[in-house]
């Protein structure tokens, strides 16, 4: 009589468990997409650019003798950069009482502090180079106009020269870029 016991006992637990309301369930597990962007732009004060981004969409349909259904899913991400440059120097120079559009020299810089500034426009002039031989043109001519800026004249002189050399269809916009510095 056991074994008739244990399948009366099986039957019941299959009957049961099987007139037991399923109740649904939806799971949404998070969905994450990425990319990535490598280069660089240029980008004027107060401006900005857009750099990339991806968007997909899928959709779906679904349909059984009585009952059909029907999906979509979409979605986009993009990057872009936005630049402002705010120019300490200048606002010194004007609460300062002095024209914030002219370079002030300071008598109370050291030597020091004047030589930093001769070695970081020598690294603009090298970063220049290097951009200019891996062919990002324009990005070596704009830096090259940022170290204009702040060498002192005799080196100044020399990346001026170096960039007619460098850029001779550039060299008419390049002299009033230099005139401009120089008043």
């Amino acid at each position: 009589m056991r074994p008739l016991k244990r399948i009366v006992t099986v039957w019941l637990f299959v009957l049961v468990v099987s007139q037991t309301p399923a109740f649904a369930q939806v799971v949404q597990l998070p969905s994450v997409h990425t990319f990535s962007y490598s280069g660089s732009v240029l980008v004027p004060d107060s401006g900005s650019a857009f750099l990339g981004g991806r968007s997909s969409y899928a959709a779906g349909a679904a349909s059984r003798p009585g009952s059909s259904a029907m999906g979509s899913q979409g979605g986009s991400s993009a990057a872009s950069v936005h630049a402002t440059i705010i120019d300490l120097e200048a606002m010194d120079r004007e609460i300062l009482g002095f024209d914030p559009r002219q370079r002030r020299v300071d008598p109370s810089l050291s030597a020091d502090s004047v030589s930093r500034g001769t070695e970081e426009g020598k690294e603009l002039v090298r970063f220049a180079r290097s951009q200019y031989r891996l062919g990002n043109r324009r990005l070596a001519f704009e830096v090259y106009q940022m170290a204009l800026e702040i060498l002192p004249s005799d080196l100044r002189d020399l990346a001026v020269a170096e960039m007619r050399r460098v850029f001779p269809a550039d060299a008419v916009r390049m002299a009033s870029a230099r005139t401009a510095l120089a008043d």
